[in-house]
């Protein structure tokens, strides 16, 4: 009796194992490739620093701040670029 209802069980587990089952074999990777990914020229160099004023008053102390500053912002936006390259 035992016998009978584990074979009465195991035939409905055979038959859905079936249904995994594919007709065709897996597909093997025959091919590595790497490729290394090239940065592009203008993202790997930064404008050069400002000359520092010759008459350092307030306005040209200004301007002075203000070229650096753009200078720091413009190597942030290139490093920023670099970085969602390697992602």
């Amino acid at each position: 009796m035992l016998r009978r209802a584990l074979t009465l069980l195991a035939l409905p587990l055979l038959l859905l194992s079936q249904g995994c089952a594919t007709s065709k074999p897996p597909e093997l990777l025959t091919k590595v490739q790497v490729e290394k990914i090239r940065i592009p020229e203008p993202l790997l160099s930064c404008p050069d620093d400002p000359d520092i004023p010759d008459p350092l008053n307030d306005a040209n102390l200004a301007d002075y701040l203000l070229s650096l500053w753009q200078r720091g912002d413009d190597c942030g936006a290139k490093i920023g670029e670099i970085r969602d390259l390697n992602k």
